[in-house]
């Protein structure tokens, strides 16, 4: 082989080993996330899983920590809202709700608040965001109401991703506090002649109401004194 022909090879030799040297340093950048998109994204989802838990107590308190009360309700109105509350005891039947069965309600109101909340993330613009359907848990607790989400969501900019799939986030609500105190009376109630029972154990931090409809039925209301009531109905 001559000189010249092995200077050639040795030239496209070292081209090809500078080209692919080039692209071994171009193609892990391309794959960098652009974390301020992605975690602007991720932020604005939990801002709105604790709104929305904040939601989901307001509209549950009212109606006995329903979505959707059940056939054993009653129907009062109210500041011009009728509202169908959940009875507690209905003649002779426990039906309180119980702290599971309350997750498992609050958990589907915030699914539904969530997605109002979101709106498609329409709020980002340059931005494409992917993502699936939410899966919510939401806990609750005398003090707070904690959400946990698996939502898988990935955001793109200008070739680049980020995803995340858990989201966790925290509501004050003193919701927990009104239902653990709505059940005890309840039952309280179930086993006296009717009305508050002598000697009970009243919570300080809350405010009273009764609504007496007519001799069996009664309606009782838990004031947090900070907006929030919780009520309940019973029917003798």
């Amino acid at each position: 082989m001559k000189r010249g022909q092995i200077s050639r090879f040795l030239i496209i030799g070292i081209l090809i080993v500078f080209a692919f040297g080039s692209f071994l340093m171009i193609a892990p950048a391309r794959q960098q996330p652009v974390s301020g998109a992605g975690s602007g994204v991720f932020s604005f989802v939990e801002q709105c899983a604790s709104s929305s838990a904040e939601k989901a107590a307001a509209r549950a308190a009212p109606v006995g920590g329903y979505m959707t009360p059940p056939p054993e309700s009653i129907r009062l109105r109210q500041g011009g809202v009728d509202r169908d509350i959940a009875y507690y005891y209905f003649g002779g039947s426990d039906l309180t709700l119980g702290r599971e069965e309350l997750q498992t309600e609050l958990s589907a109101i915030v699914n539904e608040e969530l997605a109002f909340c979101l709106d498609d993330f329409s709020a980002f613009q340059g931005v494409k965001v992917e993502h699936g359907q939410p899966s919510v848990t939401a806990v609750v607790s005398d003090q707070a109401i904690v959400v946990g989400l698996d939502f898988p969501v990935t955001v793109r900019v200008a070739g680049s991703a980020e995803s995340r799939r858990a989201f966790n986030a925290e509501a004050k609500s003193s919701l927990g506090r009104l239902h653990s105190e709505a059940s005890s009376l309840s039952r309280a109630i179930a086993g006296s002649a009717g009305g508050f029972p002598a000697g009970y154990a009243f919570d300080s931090r809350l405010d009273y109401h009764v609504i007496n409809l007519d001799s069996r039925r009664t309606v009782y209301g838990l004031d947090d004194k900070s907006g929030l009531v919780f009520m309940f109905a019973t029917l003798k």
